[in-house]
């Protein structure tokens, strides 16, 4: 039940940050529902116990996948999929306490959410490159 109900909440999360976007549509439900399925994903890695990082570059990983096959079949930008997409796993939270620490000199837990939030956006970036790499060389550029 609490999958369900984050796949729906993150497809409607996303669809609208689609319009903020200005995602062609055509492509509004294609990465809605990647990006629903990308969080389940790592819901449920999460729940494994491996780990948030872990999670987070699976998911964002499935979701830079099935933007690269949609931008082929589509014939679009990866982006267009592949940025909406990923918006349920920015840690804006993290980056809001890491500067609350740091104003309240709290400077433990600064450095303790700090490192755990650049690793989360690292291993975002680490996913959408390696998948990105991998596409252009699985799908090369056709030559004239």
């Amino acid at each position: 039940m609490n999958i369900v109900f984050h796949f729906i909440m993150c497809f409607c999360a996303t669809f609208c940050f689609c319009f903020i976007m200005n995602v062609p549509k055509k492509a509004l439900f294609c990465a809605s529902f990647f990006a629903g399925i990308g969080f389940v994903v790592y819901d449920m890695i999460k729940l494994t116990g491996i780990g948030e990082f872990v999670s987070i570059f699976v998911g964002t990983a499935v979701i830079a996948l099935a933007g690269e096959i949609f931008a082929r079949i589509l014939k679009m930008p990866s982006s267009v999929f592949v940025f909406p997409g990923v918006v349920a796993f920015v840690p804006g939270v993290g980056i809001y306490r890491t500067m609350l620490a740091l104003i309240q000199s709290d400077f433990e837990k600064f450095q303790r959410v700090g490192t755990d939030t650049i690793i989360i956006a690292l291993s975002m970036a680490m996913a959408i490159a390696v998948i990105n790499v991998f596409s252009r060389y699985v799908f090369p550029k056709k030559k004239n």
